[in-house]
Protein backbone atom coordinates (compact mmCIF):
# COMPACT_ATOMS: atom_id res chain seq x y z
CA UNK A 1 0.00 0.00 0.00
CA UNK A 2 1.56 3.55 -0.98
CA UNK A 3 1.53 6.28 1.41
CA UNK A 4 -1.69 8.22 0.09
CA UNK A 5 -3.71 4.82 -0.32
CA UNK A 6 -2.93 3.93 3.44
CA UNK A 7 -4.51 7.71 4.05
CA UNK A 8 -7.44 7.28 1.87
CA UNK A 9 -8.07 3.69 3.31
CA UNK A 10 -8.22 5.35 6.73
CA UNK A 11 -9.74 7.90 5.74
CA UNK A 12 -12.66 6.70 4.24
CA UNK A 13 -14.11 5.66 7.65
CA UNK A 14 -14.32 9.13 8.13
CA UNK A 15 -15.82 10.29 4.58
CA UNK A 16 -18.18 7.15 4.40
CA UNK A 17 -19.82 8.58 7.71
CA UNK A 18 -21.29 11.58 5.53
CA UNK A 19 -24.49 9.65 5.33
CA UNK A 20 -24.75 9.82 9.43
CA UNK A 21 -27.59 12.68 9.03
CA UNK A 22 -30.66 12.58 7.60
CA UNK A 23 -30.23 11.49 4.28
CA UNK A 24 -29.73 14.98 1.86
CA UNK A 25 -32.30 16.23 0.62
CA UNK A 26 -34.83 14.19 2.55
CA UNK A 27 -34.73 15.47 5.84
CA UNK A 28 -37.74 15.25 8.16
CA UNK A 29 -38.90 18.65 9.11
CA UNK A 30 -41.50 16.97 11.25
CA UNK A 31 -39.24 16.02 13.60
CA UNK A 32 -36.36 18.11 12.56
CA UNK A 33 -33.02 17.69 11.67
CA UNK A 34 -30.88 14.43 13.36
CA UNK A 35 -28.96 15.13 15.88
CA UNK A 36 -25.01 15.14 14.69
CA UNK A 37 -23.41 11.64 15.07
CA UNK A 38 -20.24 11.05 17.29
CA UNK A 39 -17.84 7.90 15.47
CA UNK A 40 -15.14 5.78 16.73
CA UNK A 41 -12.83 3.82 14.50
CA UNK A 42 -9.84 1.93 15.40
CA UNK A 43 -7.18 1.48 12.69
CA UNK A 44 -4.98 -1.95 12.32
CA UNK A 45 -2.45 -2.14 10.08
CA UNK A 46 -0.63 -5.83 9.80
CA UNK A 47 -2.33 -6.69 12.99
CA UNK A 48 -0.99 -3.56 14.87
CA UNK A 49 -3.19 -1.04 16.54
CA UNK A 50 -2.27 2.12 14.40
CA UNK A 51 -4.78 4.90 14.56
CA UNK A 52 -7.75 5.94 16.78
CA UNK A 53 -10.02 7.83 14.64
CA UNK A 54 -12.99 10.27 15.73
CA UNK A 55 -15.22 11.61 12.87
CA UNK A 56 -18.28 14.23 14.08
CA UNK A 57 -20.92 15.09 11.59
CA UNK A 58 -23.91 16.76 11.31
CA UNK A 59 -26.19 17.22 8.14
CA UNK A 60 -29.43 19.43 8.18
CA UNK A 61 -31.81 20.35 5.27
CA UNK A 62 -29.46 22.80 4.05
CA UNK A 63 -26.06 21.74 4.91
CA UNK A 64 -23.63 19.47 6.21
CA UNK A 65 -20.22 19.93 8.35
CA UNK A 66 -17.75 16.97 9.12
CA UNK A 67 -14.71 17.21 11.56
CA UNK A 68 -12.59 14.06 12.20
CA UNK A 69 -9.50 14.11 14.48
CA UNK A 70 -6.49 11.16 14.21
CA UNK A 71 -3.96 10.02 15.97
CA UNK A 72 -1.85 7.17 15.68
CA UNK A 73 -1.31 4.66 18.59
CA UNK A 74 1.19 2.27 20.15
CA UNK A 75 4.25 1.16 17.94
CA UNK A 76 3.08 2.82 14.84
CA UNK A 77 2.95 6.10 16.70
CA UNK A 78 6.46 6.03 18.41
CA UNK A 79 7.36 4.89 14.43
CA UNK A 80 5.97 7.67 12.68
CA UNK A 81 4.20 10.34 15.33
CA UNK A 82 1.17 11.36 12.95
CA UNK A 83 -1.68 13.19 13.81
CA UNK A 84 -4.45 14.59 11.54
CA UNK A 85 -7.65 16.72 11.84
CA UNK A 86 -9.79 17.32 8.74
CA UNK A 87 -13.12 19.04 7.91
CA UNK A 88 -15.51 19.45 4.90
CA UNK A 89 -18.85 21.94 5.22
CA UNK A 90 -21.08 22.77 2.36
CA UNK A 91 -24.62 23.99 1.58
CA UNK A 92 -27.34 21.54 0.04
CA UNK A 93 -29.92 23.14 -1.84
CA UNK A 94 -33.21 21.31 -3.63
CA UNK A 95 -31.05 18.22 -2.79
CA UNK A 96 -27.86 19.28 -5.06
CA UNK A 97 -25.27 19.22 -2.76
CA UNK A 98 -22.49 21.31 -2.96
CA UNK A 99 -18.89 22.26 -0.56
CA UNK A 100 -17.92 25.10 0.63
CA UNK A 101 -14.42 24.75 2.01
CA UNK A 102 -12.22 21.90 2.94
CA UNK A 103 -9.34 21.80 5.45
CA UNK A 104 -6.75 19.09 6.40
CA UNK A 105 -3.56 19.64 8.86
CA UNK A 106 -1.56 16.77 9.66
CA UNK A 107 2.33 15.85 11.28
CA UNK A 108 4.14 13.29 10.15
CA UNK A 109 7.45 12.91 12.02
CA UNK A 110 7.36 17.03 12.49
CA UNK A 111 6.82 17.26 9.09
CA UNK A 112 3.50 19.68 8.34
CA UNK A 113 1.60 18.82 5.43
CA UNK A 114 -1.79 21.41 5.33
CA UNK A 115 -4.26 21.74 2.18
CA UNK A 116 -7.51 24.90 2.22
CA UNK A 117 -9.87 24.54 -0.62
CA UNK A 118 -12.13 27.09 -1.17
CA UNK A 119 -15.14 25.88 -3.97
CA UNK A 120 -16.49 28.26 -5.98
CA UNK A 121 -19.67 28.49 -7.77
CA UNK A 122 -18.43 27.84 -11.33
CA UNK A 123 -16.55 24.97 -10.06
CA UNK A 124 -13.64 25.80 -9.77
CA UNK A 125 -11.20 25.69 -6.43
CA UNK A 126 -8.81 28.00 -4.58
CA UNK A 127 -6.37 25.88 -2.96
CA UNK A 128 -3.39 26.43 -0.37
CA UNK A 129 -0.97 23.96 0.11
CA UNK A 130 2.08 23.38 2.02
CA UNK A 131 4.33 22.06 0.92
CA UNK A 132 3.88 22.91 -2.81
CA UNK A 133 3.49 20.61 -5.28
CA UNK A 134 7.37 21.53 -6.91
CA UNK A 135 8.84 21.20 -3.16
CA UNK A 136 6.83 17.69 -3.21
CA UNK A 137 8.20 16.12 -6.59
CA UNK A 138 4.28 15.97 -7.59
CA UNK A 139 2.67 16.23 -11.20
CA UNK A 140 0.54 19.72 -11.00
CA UNK A 141 -2.61 19.61 -11.32
CA UNK A 142 -4.36 21.66 -13.90
CA UNK A 143 -7.13 24.38 -12.89
CA UNK A 144 -9.20 22.47 -16.01
CA UNK A 145 -8.59 19.02 -14.60
CA UNK A 146 -9.60 20.77 -11.27
CA UNK A 147 -13.27 21.63 -12.48
CA UNK A 148 -16.13 19.98 -10.85
CA UNK A 149 -14.23 17.84 -8.64
CA UNK A 150 -15.26 17.65 -4.85
CA UNK A 151 -13.53 17.64 -1.53
CA UNK A 152 -13.05 13.68 -0.24
CA UNK A 153 -15.59 14.38 2.38
CA UNK A 154 -18.39 16.00 -0.14
CA UNK A 155 -17.50 12.60 -2.55
CA UNK A 156 -18.77 10.55 -0.33
CA UNK A 157 -21.92 12.19 0.97
CA UNK A 158 -22.71 12.11 -2.34
CA UNK A 159 -21.71 8.62 -3.07
CA UNK A 160 -23.56 8.03 0.04
CA UNK A 161 -27.03 9.28 -1.58
CA UNK A 162 -27.13 6.69 -3.93
CA UNK A 163 -27.06 3.53 -1.19
CA UNK A 164 -29.77 5.26 1.00
CA UNK A 165 -32.06 6.37 -1.72
CA UNK A 166 -31.42 3.72 -4.63
CA UNK A 167 -30.16 0.67 -2.83
CA UNK A 168 -26.87 0.45 -4.43
CA UNK A 169 -23.08 1.87 -4.07
CA UNK A 170 -22.95 2.24 -7.69
CA UNK A 171 -21.08 5.64 -8.21
CA UNK A 172 -18.07 7.23 -9.64
CA UNK A 173 -17.22 10.72 -8.10
CA UNK A 174 -14.39 13.30 -8.80
CA UNK A 175 -12.40 14.18 -6.08
CA UNK A 176 -9.43 16.81 -5.71
CA UNK A 177 -7.81 17.16 -1.72
CA UNK A 178 -5.34 20.06 -2.44
CA UNK A 179 -2.77 17.79 -4.10
CA UNK A 180 -4.35 14.67 -6.18
CA UNK A 181 -6.78 14.72 -8.33
CA UNK A 182 -8.45 10.91 -8.66
CA UNK A 183 -11.45 9.63 -9.01
CA UNK A 184 -12.77 7.41 -6.68
CA UNK A 185 -15.24 4.65 -8.19
CA UNK A 186 -17.55 2.47 -5.71
CA UNK A 187 -19.15 -0.75 -6.98
CA UNK A 188 -22.02 -3.17 -5.05
CA UNK A 189 -20.50 -5.86 -3.75
CA UNK A 190 -24.24 -7.24 -2.64
CA UNK A 191 -24.68 -8.37 0.60
CA UNK A 192 -22.61 -10.16 3.44
CA UNK A 193 -22.18 -11.20 6.97
CA UNK A 194 -19.94 -10.29 9.47
CA UNK A 195 -18.83 -12.56 12.48
CA UNK A 196 -18.67 -11.25 16.10
CA UNK A 197 -15.01 -9.74 16.22
CA UNK A 198 -12.98 -8.74 19.52
CA UNK A 199 -12.01 -5.57 17.33
CA UNK A 200 -15.02 -4.14 16.38
CA UNK A 201 -18.85 -3.33 17.62
CA UNK A 202 -20.46 -4.63 15.17
CA UNK A 203 -21.84 -8.27 13.80
CA UNK A 204 -24.46 -9.30 11.21
CA UNK A 205 -25.65 -8.46 7.96
CA UNK A 206 -24.25 -5.70 5.80
CA UNK A 207 -23.70 -4.09 2.40
CA UNK A 208 -20.51 -4.67 0.89
CA UNK A 209 -19.38 -1.76 -1.56
CA UNK A 210 -16.21 -1.90 -3.71
CA UNK A 211 -13.78 0.87 -4.36
CA UNK A 212 -10.76 1.81 -6.02
CA UNK A 213 -8.78 5.23 -6.74
CA UNK A 214 -8.42 5.88 -10.46
CA UNK A 215 -5.67 8.65 -10.89
CA UNK A 216 -5.97 11.60 -12.76
CA UNK A 217 -2.74 14.02 -11.59
CA UNK A 218 -1.20 15.36 -8.72
CA UNK A 219 0.86 12.53 -7.53
CA UNK A 220 4.71 12.14 -7.11
CA UNK A 221 6.99 11.67 -9.77
CA UNK A 222 9.47 8.50 -8.12
CA UNK A 223 9.83 7.21 -4.88
CA UNK A 224 8.61 4.15 -2.82
CA UNK A 225 5.04 5.45 -2.45
CA UNK A 226 4.42 5.57 -6.27
CA UNK A 227 4.41 1.99 -6.92
CA UNK A 228 2.53 0.90 -10.24
CA UNK A 229 1.47 -2.70 -8.32
CA UNK A 230 -0.88 -0.51 -5.87
CA UNK A 231 -2.61 1.41 -8.60
CA UNK A 232 -5.91 -0.71 -9.45
CA UNK A 233 -6.31 -2.23 -5.36
CA UNK A 234 -9.85 -2.82 -5.33
CA UNK A 235 -10.87 -1.91 -1.28
CA UNK A 236 -13.63 -3.06 0.65
CA UNK A 237 -15.80 -1.33 3.20
CA UNK A 238 -18.92 -2.52 4.81
CA UNK A 239 -22.00 -0.48 5.66
CA UNK A 240 -24.66 -1.38 8.28
CA UNK A 241 -27.40 0.14 10.47
CA UNK A 242 -25.75 0.87 13.60
CA UNK A 243 -28.33 2.70 15.71
CA UNK A 244 -31.92 4.05 15.33
CA UNK A 245 -32.18 7.17 13.24
CA UNK A 246 -28.96 6.69 11.57
CA UNK A 247 -28.70 5.36 7.89
CA UNK A 248 -26.45 2.31 7.05
CA UNK A 249 -22.74 3.66 8.32
CA UNK A 250 -19.42 2.21 7.59
CA UNK A 251 -18.67 -0.86 10.27
CA UNK A 252 -15.28 -2.30 8.60
CA UNK A 253 -12.76 -1.63 5.83
CA UNK A 254 -10.40 -3.66 4.41
CA UNK A 255 -7.59 -2.37 2.22
CA UNK A 256 -4.33 -4.28 0.99
CA UNK A 257 -1.46 -3.20 -0.37
CA UNK A 258 2.91 -3.47 -1.01
CA UNK A 259 3.14 -2.78 3.14
CA UNK A 260 0.41 -4.53 4.37
CA UNK A 261 -3.30 -4.76 5.08
CA UNK A 262 -5.09 -1.89 6.96
CA UNK A 263 -8.78 -3.05 8.31
CA UNK A 264 -10.46 -0.35 10.32
CA UNK A 265 -13.25 -1.11 12.98
CA UNK A 266 -16.12 0.81 14.30
CA UNK A 267 -16.00 0.62 17.93
CA UNK A 268 -18.39 3.64 18.89
CA UNK A 269 -21.24 5.66 17.85
CA UNK A 270 -23.14 8.40 19.97
CA UNK A 271 -25.81 11.17 19.14
CA UNK A 272 -25.35 14.63 20.88
CA UNK A 273 -28.14 16.00 22.44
Amino acid sequence: MTGWQAWAAIALAAWLVGAAGAPLGRADTASGPAAPATLTYVVYFGGLKALALEVQVGVTSDGYQVRMSAQTQGVIDWVVGWTARASSEGTIRDGVMRPERHVTESQFRGNRRDAALTFRRDGSIDSVIEPSAEADDREPVTPEQELGALDPIAAVLLATRALATQQTCDQRVPVFDGRRRYDVEFRDGGRDVLKPSEYGSFSGEATLCLFRYIRIAGYQKTGRWNNARDYDRIYRSWLAPVAPGLPPLPVRIEAEGTFGTVIVHLVGVGRQG
